[in-house]
């Protein structure tokens, strides 16, 4: 039977070189994943909303773009800017998603565009039904690098999903 020295067990692990290299590709390794979550929050993406139920004001789709700028920058890149609110009458806005989207009118691509959430505790005091709408606004403030954008009608519409539904909703705003 072969004896037991610490200094085989520890061996592996207590080399400097060992521990150096562990650590360098562990950061290594977690950058890499932080930039690849970060380019799919930040990144405009073509999605396809044909399977998607569009759902009119008259079913009860509710919304306001209060700001919708799109523009070019000194650098050349284009800006989004779009801020609004969206609601489901008679559904509570907790647990939703929105999620802005740009249709373009020649091509009918559709583009989803990165998303913040925004607290509207307005909304919920304008409507008055007994819902809480407090978590029904968005907003859009983003910088890409195609001043092709900028050559092309786009059509807002927005993307409502909540625990059961999945909705589009067209806004008819064009810019």
């Amino acid at each position: 039977m072969k004896k037991y020295y610490k200094e085989d067990a520890d061996f592996i692990f207590h080399k400097k070189s060992f521990v150096v290299n562990f650590i360098v590709v562990s950061v290594v390794i977690l950058f890499l994943i932080c930039l690849f979550m970060y380019e799919h929050v930040v990144s405009i993406r073509q999605i396809d909303i044909n399977e998607i139920k569009t759902l009119s004001k008259e079913e009860g789709a509710l919304f306001s773009i209060d700001n919708a700028e799109i523009k070019e920058t000194i650098k050349g890149e284009v800006k989004f800017n779009i801020n609004g609110w969206c609601i489901v009458k008679n559904k509570q806005s907790s647990p939703i998603e929105l999620h802005v989207l740009l249709r373009n009118a020649k091509t009918n691509k559709v583009y989803q565009l990165p998303t913040t959430m925004v607290v509207r505790s307005d909304v919920t005091s304008s409507i008055g039904d007994g819902c809480d709408y407090d978590n029904s606004g968005f907003s859009v403030d983003i910088t890409k690098n195609d001043s092709d954008m900028l050559k092309n009608n786009y059509e807002i519409l927005i993307l409502y999903r909540n625990d059961k539904d999945k909705y589009i909703i067209r806004t008819n705003y064009v810019f």
